[in-house]
Protein backbone atom coordinates (compact mmCIF):
# COMPACT_ATOMS: atom_id res chain seq x y z
CA UNK A 1 0.00 0.00 0.00
CA UNK A 2 2.86 2.36 0.80
CA UNK A 3 4.39 2.29 -2.68
CA UNK A 4 1.02 3.05 -4.31
CA UNK A 5 0.58 6.19 -2.22
CA UNK A 6 4.16 7.25 -2.92
CA UNK A 7 3.67 6.80 -6.66
CA UNK A 8 0.50 8.88 -6.60
CA UNK A 9 2.20 11.67 -4.66
CA UNK A 10 5.19 11.56 -6.99
CA UNK A 11 3.00 11.83 -10.07
CA UNK A 12 1.11 14.77 -8.57
CA UNK A 13 4.35 16.56 -7.76
CA UNK A 14 5.55 15.99 -11.32
CA UNK A 15 2.37 17.47 -12.80
CA UNK A 16 2.66 20.50 -10.53
CA UNK A 17 6.24 20.94 -11.74
CA UNK A 18 5.10 20.79 -15.37
CA UNK A 19 2.36 23.29 -14.64
CA UNK A 20 4.86 25.69 -13.03
CA UNK A 21 7.17 25.35 -16.03
CA UNK A 22 4.29 26.12 -18.40
CA UNK A 23 3.33 29.20 -16.40
CA UNK A 24 6.94 30.40 -16.36
CA UNK A 25 7.31 29.90 -20.12
CA UNK A 26 3.99 31.63 -20.83
CA UNK A 27 4.99 34.53 -18.58
CA UNK A 28 8.33 34.87 -20.37
CA UNK A 29 6.63 34.82 -23.78
CA UNK A 30 4.20 37.55 -22.67
CA UNK A 31 7.12 39.54 -21.24
CA UNK A 32 9.05 39.26 -24.51
CA UNK A 33 5.97 40.22 -26.52
CA UNK A 34 5.50 43.32 -24.39
CA UNK A 35 9.14 44.35 -24.89
CA UNK A 36 8.84 43.74 -28.64
CA UNK A 37 5.65 45.81 -28.75
CA UNK A 38 7.40 48.71 -27.02
CA UNK A 39 10.37 48.47 -29.39
CA UNK A 40 8.08 48.39 -32.42
CA UNK A 41 6.23 51.47 -31.15
CA UNK A 42 9.55 53.29 -30.61
CA UNK A 43 10.74 52.36 -34.10
CA UNK A 44 7.45 53.46 -35.66
CA UNK A 45 7.71 56.81 -33.86
CA UNK A 46 11.31 57.24 -35.01
CA UNK A 47 10.44 56.39 -38.61
CA UNK A 48 7.54 58.83 -38.47
CA UNK A 49 9.80 61.60 -37.12
CA UNK A 50 12.53 60.96 -39.70
CA UNK A 51 10.07 60.88 -42.58
CA UNK A 52 8.40 64.07 -41.28
CA UNK A 53 11.82 65.74 -41.20
CA UNK A 54 12.49 64.67 -44.80
CA UNK A 55 8.97 65.60 -45.91
CA UNK A 56 7.95 62.02 -46.76
CA UNK A 57 4.67 60.53 -45.56
CA UNK A 58 5.31 57.05 -44.03
CA UNK A 59 3.16 54.11 -45.09
CA UNK A 60 2.75 52.67 -41.58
Amino acid sequence: MKWKKWRKRKRHRYWRHLFKEQIRKAGWVLFEAKINEELIDQNRQRVFELSAMQGIRPFL
